[in-house]
């Protein structure tokens, strides 16, 4: 049977030479020619489960447009191997196609005899690594805190896994991970955004407080840097996918620009809140702002923490009115949390907060 290729590409004379020379492999292909890059709707059709495509074949003529649909290829459907097609030899825009998610970049004299035997090798390679974000409704409602514990409790119940966890700090405001693990001199988002500008490997010399977790704290606070101009962070989290086994982005209360990036390639979104009612019309807003980005039900999910364990009864009726899925509530353990951040740890699993946090973490792992 002819597998199925999908050639986008704007260029119309392109898409005829590549589809001609497809044609030309004695059936191996059932070539489909898409003249412009798809909206996302239409994209999503065609990566429903149970769609037979084998590749794409994407125009890297217009890298911007081309990055965007890998990263919701390799969002949606892992499995589909992606290739970029350009028209002559590149070095940075072959290491930016690789970046954005392509299995390889194809230059003439184009090979298609081998191409069934390279999309067999992608597809089987390891899938990417699950992205999950935590943003605060409010600050100091304890987002990090949670962010960072789930991370490390990820770590625990993936230490077979072939791959660690990655914690990424976002927060850039805050500038807390370092700070409370007792760090040292780490290398930072800022470090790694440069090293893979530069077409380094960012993921060399990471602090690891425990076995199979790997840390990417923000700056330290005396940094000067503008948080807009950190250039490429979907190219970050997109070759931390191919590295990690998870990924837990910590945001802050203010979205910039690198942040909503992050939430474009996350699965899901976790929002933190404490529960008093005052905290309610802030959460509306946060998952307002997720909305735009197009998060929808059950991609949003609550987490109220700082919960005083006898006034749990109607939290679940009363924050089901807010529009999210309610996934977890945390007990008050802020004496818990700042004694062991003050000598450099995370809260003990069997607290009843670490079991909070464990039980949130394998509901996580089973989503």
């Amino acid at each position: 049977m002819a597998a199925r290729v999908l050639v986008v590409s704007p260029r119309g004379r392109f898409v005829e030479e590549i589809s001609r020379l497809l044609a030309l492999q004695q059936n191996k292909y059932e070539s489909e020619a898409m003249w412009q890059f798809p909206p996302p709707a239409e994209l999503d059709r065609l990566l429903a489960p149970g769609s037979e495509i084998a590749a794409f074949l994407v125009d890297w003529s217009d890298s911007d447009a081309a990055s965007r649909l890998l990263r919701r290829v390799r969002l949606k459907r892992p499995d589909i191997p992606c290739f970029a097609l350009a028209e002559e030899r590149d070095a940075q825009k072959e290491r930016e196609a690789s970046r954005g998610g392509a299995a390889a970049t194809l230059t003439p004299p184009y090979d298609f005899e081998s191409l069934p035997r390279r999309t067999e090798a992608a597809s089987h390679a390891a899938v990417p690594g699950r992205l999950i974000c935590f943003a605060p409704a409010h600050g100091g409602g304890g987002a990090s805190t949670i962010a960072l514990h789930v991370a490390s409790t990820l770590a625990h119940l993936c230490a077979n896994e072939r791959r660690p966890t990655l914690f990424v700090e976002f927060d850039l405001h805050s500038a807390s991970a370092a700070f409370r693990l007792k760090l040292g001199k780490a290398v930072t988002v800022v470090d790694a955004l440069k090293a893979l500008r530069a077409g380094e490997d960012p993921w060399t010399d990471l602090a690891a407080p425990r076995p199979g977790l790997r840390m990417l704290p923000a700056p330290p606070a005396e940094s000067s840097f503008d948080p807009n101009a950190l250039t490429d962070p979907i190219g970050l989290l997109e070759s931390a996918r191919r590295s990690f086994s998870w990924i837990v982005v910590d945001l802050p209360s203010a979205l910039f620009a690198s942040c909503r990036d992050a939430l474009s390639v996350a699965e899901a979104a976790y929002v933190v809140a404490s529960p008093e009612a005052a905290a309610r019309t802030l959460a509306r807003r946060r998952f307002e702002d997720l909305n735009t980005l197009g998060f929808r039900g059950h991609d949003i999910r609550l987490v109220l923490n700082r919960v005083d364990p006898n006034a749990q009864g109607n939290l679940a009726a009363e924050w089901a009115l807010e529009g999210a899925e309610l996934a977890a509530v945390i007990p008050n353990a802020w004496s818990e949390v700042n004694d062991a951040y003050i000598l450099g740890r995370l809260v003990a699993d069997e607290t009843p907060f670490g079991r909070a946090i464990e039980d949130l973490v394998k509901q996580i792992m089973g989503s």
